[in-house]
C-alpha cells in the first residue's frame, strides 16, 4: 500500500477528529469523525475558514498555539471549543502538525480529541466542591481538617467563634494537641480514628484563646490516600458546655433532693423515737402525781402531817425526774435535728477534766470514793466548753453512782499517735452486763438503772453525750466487766499545734476526713492534722491556728467550701493560706470560679492518692 493510500485509510478510520487547513485557515479536508462529533457535513465546511467553527474567545489562543508550534518545533496542545450544528460547544484538545515545503507552510494537519465529557465532569466536580466549601464555611457546627501531625489545614467560622480566634491563619499557628486540656488525649484519639476509621461523640475539654475551658463532643474520621495511608483528619465538634452545666446543676438538685429525703426519713425516725419516749416515760409518772394530788386535794385536811409530807415528797421527786427527762430530751433533740450552734474554741483537756472533777469532788467524798484526774496539760482539742463539760460531768457522775464506798474513779488521757487523744474514765464499780452495753447510746432503748444509793437517771444522758462527741468529730466507747468496773473512752481529735507542717481538713463526712488524713500523712508523715466538719469551723480554726494548708470539701452544711474560701480570703491572717477544694462539680465553669476566688487547686471527686499528692506537692513544694 502506497503512503498516500495509507494516510487516506488512517484519516478516514481515526477515532479522533482529523482536519486539514491551508495556511490561511481554510478547511481543506475533514474525516468522518468530524461529522459524527459535530453534526456538520464535511461538504458544508470545505472551503470555509476554520476559525468560524471555534468559539470567538478561542480564535486567538488557537493561532497563538500554532505559532508556538512553529517557533519551538515541539508538539503543542491547546484546549479549544468547537461549535456543533445544534449550536452547543464541544471541548477538545487540539494538536498541530504543519506541512512545510521549501520553508513555506503548505497546509496544517489538526488532530482533535473530544474531552467534553471529561470537562463536564470536572465542572460538576468543581461545582460540588464549591457546594461543599460553602457548606463547610457556613455550617453552624464547628468543623475542621488537620494533618496527621496536628497541623490545622482548614476550619470554618463556627470553629473560630467557638475557640475565640479571628481567622484560620491565627489558629493554624497552634498545634491542635495544645488545644486539649489533656494534650495526651490527642494521640489516643489519633490512634483510635486511624484503627477504627472514625470516632463518634467523644467528650473532651478544649482550651479557648482566652484561657476558658469548654466541653465538646468530637465526631471525626480518618482521611486516607489511594494506598490506604493516613493523611489527615476531619471532623465536627458539638459544644455541650452549657448542657454539662445544666446537667451538673440538675445532678446537684437531685442529690440535694435525695439528701433531703434521707434527712426527712431520719427526722421521722427520730420523731418516732421521741414520741415513743414521750408516750411512756413522760406520761407514766403523771398517773402517780395526779393520784397523790387528788388524795391531797380531797383528804389533805384530815391526813396526818407525816403522810401528807411523804406524798408531797413523792410529787416533788417525780416532778424533778420529769424536768430532768425533758431537759435531756431537748438536748438530744437539738443535736439530732442539727439545731444547735457550738462555740468552738481551743480547749485544754486537763482544764476540762479538772473542772468536772472539782465539781463532783463533794459527791465523791460523801460516798467515800477516790476521784482523781491525771490528765496532763498541753493536750488541746477544738470544741464547745459547755457541751464537753456536760460529757465529762455525765460520765464521771455515772461512775460515782455505780462505784461502792472505798472505790476509785480515775480520769486519764494520752495521744494515740494517729491525730487523736483518748480520755479514759475508769471506775471500780459494779460493772455493766455485756448484753446491756449495746443499749447505752441508743435513745430509743432509754437504758437506765438506779445507782447504788437509789439515784435515778433518765436513760438519755449517754445518748446526748454520744451526739456531742460526734459533733466534735470524736466518739465514745465502753468496756465493762460485771463486778470489776467500767471504762469509758472519749476519743477527741487532737488540736495541739506542733512545730512543722499543719494541714486543716474540712469535711462534714467523718469517713472522708479519715481517708484524706491518711493520704496526707502518707505524703507528709510528720504533718499535724486539724479537723473541721463545716466551713464555719474551718474558718474559725484557721484564724486561731494558721495552718500551712487547708483541704476542704465543696459541699458542707452551715458554710460550704466556696463560702469558706471567700471568707478566708477576706482576713489578712488567712488570705495567704493555700486552699485546695474538693468538689463533685467538675465542670470548667466551677473550676474557674473557685480558682478566681483564690483556690490553689481544685480536685474532682473521688480523690485519689496520686492526684492529692501531685496537687499538695505542687502547692506546698516537695
Amino acid at each position: 500500500m502506497r503512503g498516500d493510500d495509507l494516510f487516506r485509510a488512517l484519516f478516514e478510520t481515526a477515532r479522533d477528529v482529523l482536519f486539514v487547513i491551508d495556511r490561511h485557515g481554510t478547511m481543506l479536508m475533514a474525516n468522518p469523525e468530524f461529522e459524527r462529533r459535530t453534526g456538520w457535513k464535511r461538504e458544508e465546511w470545505l472551503g470555509r475558514h476554520f476559525g468560524q467553527l471555534l468559539h470567538p474567545d478561542d480564535i486567538t489562543p488557537a493561532w497563538n498555539s500554532f505559532r508556538r508550534q512553529l517557533t519551538s518545533n515541539r508538539p503543542q496542545t491547546v484546549e479549544l471549543r468547537v461549535k456543533t450544528r445544534e449550536g452547543r460547544y464541544l471541548t477538545g484538545d487540539f494538536s498541530w502538525a504543519p506541512q512545510i515545503k521549501a520553508d513555506r507552510i503548505e497546509a496544517i494537519l489538526g488532530i482533535v480529541r473530544d474531552i467534553t465529557d471529561r470537562k463536564e465532569s470536572e465542572q460538576r466536580i468543581r461545582e460540588e466542591q464549591a457546594k461543599y466549601r460553602d457548606l463547610f464555611r457556613n455550617a453552624v457546627q464547628p468543623m475542621f481538617r488537620t494533618s496527621v501531625d496536628g497541623t490545622l489545614l482548614d476550619a470554618n467560622a463556627a470553629l473560630l467563634r467557638l475557640l475565640g480566634y479571628k481567622d484560620v491563619e491565627e489558629l493554624a499557628r497552634i498545634n491542635m494537641a495544645d488545644l486539649y486540656v489533656k494534650p495526651e488525649l490527642r494521640n489516643q484519639i489519633k490512634e483510635a480514628v486511624d484503627s477504627k476509621g472514625s470516632l463518634i461523640g467523644l467528650e473532651i475539654e478544649l482550651k479557648r484563646k482566652n484561657g476558658g475551658v469548654i466541653t465538646v463532643l468530637e465526631y471525626s474520621r480518618a482521611l486516607k490516600d489511594a494506598n490506604g495511608r493516613l493523611v489527615g483528619f476531619e471532623g465536627i465538634l458539638e459544644d455541650i458546655t452549657a448542657r454539662k452545666a445544666l446537667e451538673q446543676k440538675l445532678k446537684q438538685y437531685v442529690e440535694a433532693l435525695e439528701a433531703s429525703q434521707k434527712e426527712l426519713a431520719r427526722l421521722n425516725s427520730e420523731k418516732d423515737k421521741l414520741f415513743s419516749i414521750l408516750s411512756h416515760d413522760l406520761r407514766s409518772p403523771f398517773g402517780s402525781i395526779l393520784g397523790f394530788c387528788e388524795i391531797l386535794a380531797t383528804e389533805g385536811d384530815t391526813m396526818p402531817a407525816e403522810e401528807r409530807n411523804e406524798f408531797i415528797r413523792y410529787i416533788r421527786e417525780a416532778a424533778q425526774d420529769q424536768l430532768s427527762l425533758v431537759n435531756k430530751l431537748l438536748d438530744w433533740s437539738r443535736f439530732e435535728t442539727g439545731r444547735v450552734r457550738m462555740d468552738m474554741r481551743t480547749l485544754d483537756l486537763s482544764t476540762l477534766a479538772k473542772g468536772s472533777v472539782d465539781g463532783l469532788t463533794g459527791l465523791a467524798r460523801k460516798k467515800s470514793i477516790s476521784l482523781v484526774s491525771r490528765v496532763s496539760k498541753g493536750l488541746h482539742v477544738q470544741g464547745d466548753e459547755q457541751f464537753l463539760r456536760q460529757v465529762f460531768d455525765n460520765i464521771i457522775g455515772n461512775a460515782l453512782k455505780f462505784t461502792p464506798a472505798g472505790g476509785a474513779v480515775t480520769v486519764e488521757a494520752e495521744e494515740t499517735g494517729d491525730g487523736f487523744i483518748a480520755v479514759t474514765i475508769t471506775d471500780t464499780g459494779v460493772g455493766i452486763p455485756a448484753e446491756d452495753l449495746p443499749k447505752l447510746f441508743k435513745a430509743e432503748e432509754k437504758y437506765t438503772r438506779n445507782g447504788l444509793d437509789g439515784e435515778r437517771g433518765t436513760g438519755l444522758g449517754l445518748s446526748v453525750c454520744q451526739e456531742i462527741m460526734k459533733k466534735h468529730g470524736g466518739d465514745i466507747t465502753v468496756q465493762s466487766t460485771v463486778g470489776q468496773g467500767t471504762t469509758f473512752t472519749l476519743k477527741f481529735v487532737s488540736n495541739s499545734r506542733r512545730d512543722g507542717l499543719a494541714i486543716l481538713i474540712a469535711d462534714d463526712e467523718e469517713g472522708a476526713r479519715v481517708l484524706h488524713s491518711r493520704y496526707v500523712r502518707k505524703i507528709y508523715p510528720d504533718a499535724h492534722i486539724i479537723f473541721a466538719s463545716n466551713g464555719r469551723e474551718a474558718t474559725e480554726q484557721a484564724l486561731r491556728l494558721r495552718p500551712d494548708l487547708i483541704l476542704t470539701d465543696y459541699s458542707m452544711p452551715v458554710m460550704d467550701g466556696y463560702e469558706a474560701l471567700t471568707e478566708l480570703k477576706r482576713y489578712a491572717e488567712t488570705k495567704r493560706i493555700p486552699v485546695v477544694v474538693i468538689t463533685g462539680d467538675d465542670s470548667g465553669s466551677s473550676r474557674d470560679a473557685l480558682t478566681l476566688s483564690g483556690a490553689s487547686a481544685v480536685l474532682a471527686k473521688p480523690v485519689t492518692f496520686d492526684s492529692l499528692e501531685k496537687n499538695l506537692r505542687m502547692v506546698l513544694g516537695k
